[in-house]
């Protein structure tokens, strides 16, 4: 027996309609094939669904930018280094306070710390690009001034302190910490910066080989943060430039100010721990 197949749109229909045929016989043909039709539908319908998910998942990350969600993630790594250095509130100049004082000094700095994170992602989420740009820059501001009282702290408690252990390891965290917060403003100042915009009228901060050059495979290049990370990396351990050259005084102030604070943590208060811990080895 013969039949013709109904004109059906959708997966659903099919499948309805395949069920009713299998009701009445279960080996009928036109069943068996409108119910693997519907089948067809079916699985085309989610395949498609899955698509179209991964589609608006990179138009979301893509509209809001990667590279202010990989800013706020550095943000939130420098929060947990800095909320791990001890010199600054258990062991430096606010211990001379009330305990009622100290408490409530010790979780503002933790919760200002917090509310910046959560601004950073919630205008991220948001889209609000100028007014992520602009928390960015007023955070790192923080973050650079936290480093300088962590420092400052440090050099403080450094005479009367025997647990040269603890010192290395804050000496590391405030490190690892300058790197960071300089290698942002690297990326700040130089364009086409955290918004990864074509500037082509604006002025380099840093000559990066790729630019200085027809190089192959570089013609359209563009620096990323990994490139200020590493200009971060070699200025704090080296105290100079290395393969990409400051051209404005902005860039050339931010590493002088980075090297500065880079040879007091690591010659000073690296080689006074060592120096305490040969002495009590």
């Amino acid at each position: 027996m013969s039949a013709e197949l109904p004109l059906l749109s959708n997966a659903s229909s099919w499948l309805d309609y395949a069920r009713d045929l299998n009701t009445a016989a279960i080996t009928h043909p036109v069943a068996i094939a409108l119910y693997l039709r519907g089948r067809k539908f079916h699985f085309g319908a989610i395949q498609e669904r899955r698509h179209t998910g991964r589609i608006l998942e990179m138009r979301f990350l893509r509209t809001r930018g990667i590279s202010l969600a990989v800013v706020i993630l550095v943000m939130c790594l420098l929060a947990v280094l800095q909320g791990g250095v001890s010199y600054s509130v258990e062991l430096g100049p606010l211990r001379k306070l009330a305990p009622s004082i100290f408490r409530v000094l010790a979780g503002g700095f933790y919760s200002l710390r917090i509310a910046f994170l959560l601004l950073l992602a919630m205008l991220w989420v948001l889209n609000r690009k100028r007014a992520l740009i602009r928390t960015i820059i007023a955070a790192n501001a923080y973050f650079s001034l936290g480093l300088l009282v962590d420092v400052i702290s440090l050099i403080r408690v450094l005479g009367g302190l025997h647990e040269a252990k603890t010192l290395l390891a804050d000496a590391a965290w405030m490190s690892i910490s300058n790197i960071l917060i300089f290698s942002i403003w690297y990326w700040i100042i130089d364009p086409p910066g955290v918004e990864d915009k074509p500037c082509e009228n604006e002025r380099w901060a840093f000559l990066f080989p790729q630019r200085s050059g027809e190089l192959p495979h570089y013609g359209s290049w563009s620096p990323r943060y990994a490139d200020y990370l590493f200009i971060g990396f070699t200025t704090n351990f080296a105290f100079s430039p290395t393969d990409a050259l400051p051209l404005t005084p902005a860039a050339k102030m931010l590493m002088l100010s980075q090297a500065a604070i880079s040879v007091v943590i690591v010659l000073g208060i690296a080689a006074g721990a060592i120096n305490a811990l040969v002495g009590t080895g």
